[in-house]
């Protein structure tokens, strides 16, 4: 049969052309669409597109759709990252009020800028221990570090103070020192820090451990020396005063004091201390001997005027049972008013004199080194 509507043959039994889809023998009857129920939620806004005037291309709605996403995108990371940022800024916040107490770190080096070597420290070489240090309180609070070193058996031997303030960045605390001796064991330098603020306590400790060259150095010898021949100084000074005090002259040896003092200071040598120290040596046996010297004329004195008393006592008792007064001293002896003549000490002579203006008669007896009673 042919179709109706482009004339072309068609095999029987169809119902629509295969070439044109016109149909074929009696009408098809067409179903109306039913229109679908409206939801109960209502639409989500929808951005207007924009018309499309025929031939134009249609992609600029996907176009302004990208950028669109792209700006949201942008702002919404910015967002983000603002977040992650102000949380940030307010957690430093909150922690920045915190009390901290942390030694960074212990060093010790050489003043002279010369590699030190911490298991051969030298003696008698200036060393810097330094301490880097972070400190924070509150106001009304406190800080305070130490820094000191200890021998092998835990005794400090070298310690210094410092009160520190309150600070958000690094902070350096340094004292200078040197070693005139050690026994070669080892040693070890301690930062103690402590923060007290409102009531709470922080404390943070650091140690270095390091050792000294056994042995004695070079101006440890000269300082002991030094010291040796000052301790002595200071006894010969106390033994001029003592003598000047007993009324023996003793200007000559508190000049020869002055000067070797003068002298210690000014010594450089071990040879030069122990010279003064053996002045210094000298002069106390001076005191002694001039001490000794005093204390023998003295007492030759006391003897001496003994001496005279005694013939004081013989002429008297001359002069009463004779009348007279004896013509020399020999006659008291050999008259048996004396069984010898009294010696003096010093090397003296006697001699009397009567002084016949007054009544009764003044009897005076004389020494010519020690004089009259």
């Amino acid at each position: 049969m042919r179709c109706p509507g482009c004339g072309k043959e068609v095999s029987e039994g169809k119902k629509f052309c295969t070439v044109c889809g016109a149909a074929l023998g009696e009408p098809t009857t067409q179903i109306p669409r039913v229109a679908a129920p409206e939801a109960s939620a209502p639409p989500k806004p929808t951005m207007p597109v924009p018309s499309v005037t025929p031939g134009a291309p249609a992609p600029a709605a996907k176009q302004v759709s990208k950028k669109t996403w792209i700006i949201l995108a942008v702002v919404l990371g910015a967002l983000i990252v603002g977040g992650a940022v102000a949380g940030i800024v307010i957690w430093l916040v909150s922690s920045s009020g915190k009390p901290v107490a942390k030694v960074e770190s212990i060093t010790l080096t050489r003043k002279d800028g010369k590699e030190l070597n911490l298991k051969k420290v030298p003696l008698d070489k200036n060393l810097s221990l330094e301490v880097l240090f972070k400190a924070k309180y509150e106001e009304g609070g406190s800080g305070k570090l130490k820094a000191s070193v200890e021998d092998s058996n835990g005794e400090e031997i070298i310690s210094d103070f410092w009160t520190v303030k309150s600070s958000d960045t690094l902070q350096k605390k340094s004292f200078e020192f040197h070693m005139t001796e050690s026994d070669g064991k080892p040693l070890k330098a301690i930062a103690e820090l402590k923060v007290k603020t409102d009531g709470e306590e922080l404390a943070d400790t650091g140690t270095l451990a390091y050792t000294a060259v056994k042995g004695q150095g070079t101006a440890s010898t000269l300082e002991e020396a030094k010291q040796a021949a000052l301790d002595m100084l200071l006894e010969a000074d106390a033994a001029v005063q003592e003598l000047s005090a007993a009324g023996i002259e003793a200007s000559d040896l508190a000049e020869q004091v002055a000067d070797l003092e003068v002298d210690l200071e000014n010594a450089t040598t071990v040879e030069e201390a122990d010279t003064i120290y053996e002045a210094a040596d000298a002069i106390i046996g001076e005191c002694d001997a001039r001490k000794e010297t005093q204390g023998g004329d003295e007492q030759a004195k006391e003897t001496c005027w003994a001496n005279q008393a005694e013939i004081w006592s013989a002429i008297e008792d001359f002069a009463s049972i004779e009348g007279n007064y004896p013509d020399s001293m020999d006659m008291l002896v050999t008259q048996g008013y004396l069984t010898e003549l009294p010696v003096c000490p010093s090397g003296g002579d006697y001699s009397y004199e009567v002084d016949y203006s007054v009544t009764p008669e003044d009897l005076t007896v004389y020494c010519t080194v020690h004089g009259s009673l």
